[in-house]
């Protein structure tokens, strides 16, 4: 995560494995509560699931912007890097899954992400989508 990852660019963050955001500059965000937005039924399954509990209630309740050391405390990301340093910290951190790759881990992952994948793919009806009184 190089700079700023808001709403839509944090929820393509968090679909990731592994997370490496600059430490230095740019915050992780989910505004749609100021925004008094709904999350659809696949938002909330990838935060919910990819996140920690107090991680989805801190950010799907507040909309707070979380700097790096703060999203890293949160466990939203695995790591930290400042400037030039994030690029190589990420490719060293995905360098040492590569031989990992193949079949099996496809599997694995499909398996592991089945209940997102799922919700993903459900389609976003009115009634699912309803809030507020």
């Amino acid at each position: 995560v190089n700079g700023h990852a808001f709403g839509a660019g944090a929820m393509t963050a968090i679909s990731n494995d592994f997370r490496v955001m600059r430490g230095d500059r740019g915050f992780f965000s989910l505004p749609e509560v100021k925004l008094n937005m709904p999350f659809t039924v696949g938002m909330n399954a990838l935060v919910s699931t990819r996140l920690s509990n107090q991680a989805a209630v801190a950010t799907m309740t507040t909309g707070d912007r979380i700097a790096g050391p703060d999203a890293q405390a949160l466990g939203i990301v695995d790591a930290t890097a400042d400037g030039d340093g994030l690029v190589a910290a990420a490719v060293a951190r995905a360098g040492g899954l590569a031989s990992n790759r193949g079949p099996a881990i496809a599997r694995i992952k499909a398996d592991l992400h089945a209940p997102i994948i799922t919700a993903l793919t459900t389609p976003n009806t009115p009634e699912n989508l309803k809030f507020g009184g």
